[in-house]
């Protein structure tokens, strides 16, 4: 629904998320998904890290088409 509101394609989207259905939401509506491992140890996201300091600098880049 964000996507829709900003007229932004899903593809465009990279969803932050720290929990596996917040992930498989991302990618069942199109968009990439970076995992942060706050409570869960084991994500399907794009990219996982345990904090978003660890988060690549091109980490964006390398997601978005």
């Amino acid at each position: 629904m964000a996507a829709d509101r900003l007229a932004v394609p899903p593809p465009r989207c990279v969803v932050v998320e720290d929990a596996p259905p917040g992930i498989e939401a991302a990618h069942r509506g199109g968009m990439r998904a970076i995992g942060v491992r706050t409570s869960h140890p084991t994500l399907e996201a794009d990219i996982t890290v345990g904090t978003l300091d660890e988060l690549p600098d091109d980490a964006f880049e390398e997601l978005l088409p």
